[in-house]
């Protein structure tokens, strides 16, 4: 019912109803949700009165999985070049990899 309801302001492409009485609607563009919320908004269904509103909670998820997707890369980055200093640094010690010269010239 809701899905045909909100059909009249455009392409709904998912719609969701919950036992609280809300429900979760996407539409095909962001132009026809603004277009639902300004049309639809206070209609009535079923008995009911509609109030509508914007979703904004995925971007601020998605960003925030962003934000700790990179953190985690970062972290990973540093622990793999501290790791690979650690090696390099082992390796001199046990005489595998010569120590790199300050002085480029040769002494006779």
């Amino acid at each position: 019912m809701l899905k045909d309801h909100l059909r009249q302001a455009g392409d709904v492409t998912f719609c969701r109803t919950f036992n609280s009485g809300r429900g979760m609607v996407e539409f095909a563009t962001p132009e026809e949700a603004a277009r639902c919320i300004t049309e639809l908004q206070a209609s009535e269904l079923e008995g009911g009165t509609l109030y509508l509103r914007e979703d904004r909670e995925d971007t601020v998820l998605i960003n925030t999985r962003r934000k700790i997707r990179e953190a985690r890369e970062a972290q990973l980055r540093a622990r793999k070049e501290e790791a690979e200093k650690a090696r390099r640094a082992k390796a001199v010690e046990q005489g595998d990899v010569p120590e790199p010269s300050s002085s480029s010239t040769a002494q006779p």
